[in-house]
């Protein structure tokens, strides 16, 4: 379980602003990414949306 000692963000999130950011952030990490990286990526973004956590960075491994 995700603890933070601030308070979660728990605005609605927007799909379509997630996709985007998804899409932004796959071409910045991946040389082609493909739609599979983007959904991945996307998949990432909208757990921490549900979480409360606004992501500008992922780690990927």
């Amino acid at each position: 379980m995700y603890t933070s000692p601030a308070l979660p963000d728990t605005r609605p999130m927007s799909h379509e602003a997630l996709f985007d950011q998804a899409v932004n952030l796959a071409y910045q990490t991946f040389d082609e990414p493909t739609d599979g990286h983007i959904a991945g990526v996307y998949a990432v973004l909208v757990f921490w949306a549900r979480c409360g956590v606004s992501v500008d960075a992922l780690a990927l491994h």
